[in-house]
């Protein structure tokens, strides 16, 4: 939708808030679909790759860090973080992978956000850098991820 009415809509980093009772039960809520998944590491991977860029940017600006503990505070960055790039389908199959995965991600999100100052950057990012992803599986070859099917009776 981004792309196809870009005049109509947004994406507004502040929608979710930056409350602390919002980020817990955002967290709570991903390590429940994230617990039903093998790759959970994709979003702590993305999260601290991300967090470093802001500290970083922070330090090199001169800027107290006050600043990146706000942008990490914002409850779009933790859905996208726990239920966008964490997609086992769409990210990498090995770990090594997944790291240069979010690293991409992280990348060009940056230039994206603080060089064009396009606020959905992150989302741009992922769509961009999903194009590649068959890429990185066939240079780093690994088990592709399959859904297990449930046993009769289970709930999932």
């Amino acid at each position: 939708m981004l792309l196809i009415l870009p005049n109509t809509v947004w994406v507004s980093p502040a929608q979710w808030g930056s409350a602390l009772w919002l980020a817990v039960v955002l967290v709570c809520l991903a390590l429940l679909v994230l617990f039903k998944i093998p790759r959970r590491d994709m979003a702590p991977i993305f999260l601290t790759l991300w967090a470093v860029t802001l500290f970083a940017r922070a330090l090199w600006l001169g800027d107290p860090l006050t600043i990146p503990m706000h942008q990490l505070q914002n409850g779009a960055l933790l859905i996208f973080a726990f239920f966008m790039i964490s997609d086992p389908k769409t990210i990498p199959d090995r770990l090594i992978g997944r790291y240069i995965f979010a690293l991409a991600v992280c990348a060009l999100s940056y230039i994206m956000i603080f060089e064009f100052r396009l606020r959905e950057g992150l989302f741009y990012a992922l769509a961009i850098v999903s194009i590649i992803r068959p890429l990185i599986d066939f240079m780093f070859k690994s088990e592709a991820f399959q859904w297990r099917k449930p046993i009769t009776g289970e709930i999932l």
